[in-house]
């Protein structure tokens, strides 16, 4: 019987965490946070102003999608850091996919704003850089 319920613990955090990261929770960041990753998402925008030639309108929208793609990505560190406290021993891959989807969301939404040259310089320049960095 205890097997049992230690089985049907793993499955309720594991299916908890999962459906939390697949859904890529917006877990409110405190303040300081928040003002990191608008910070970061202001310097991350400069760089692609100047290495991309961005417009006015450009970068405005860069500031948004990369903002955004930052908070998301803050959120799923969350998720990751009570995952890792909660059951250590299962598998990160639910939030390692999530993660993946994120940056594909955020690189559709660059393909949207950015020219198709300016698009292609956009993924070079990721491809030069740590995964972490981008």
């Amino acid at each position: 019987m205890s097997s049992r319920s230690a089985s049907l613990g793993f499955m309720a955090s594991w299916l908890l965490v999962s459906s939390l990261a697949v859904a890529a929770p917006e877990v409110p960041a405190a303040p300081s946070d928040k003002d990191n990753i608008r910070e970061r998402a202001s310097s991350v925008t400069g760089y692609y102003r100047y290495a991309l030639h961005l417009t006015k309108a450009q970068r405005r929208a860069v500031q948004r999608s990369t903002y955004q793609h930052l908070m998301q990505l803050d959120s799923l560190r969350q998720v990751s850091v009570a995952y890792a406290a909660g059951a250590g021993y299962a598998s990160p891959a639910p939030t390692q996919r999530a993660a993946a989807q994120v940056q594909d969301q955020y690189d559709l939404a660059m393909l949207r704003i950015l020219t198709p040259g300016q698009y292609s310089t956009f993924r070079w320049l990721g491809e030069q850089q740590p995964a972490t960095a981008r």
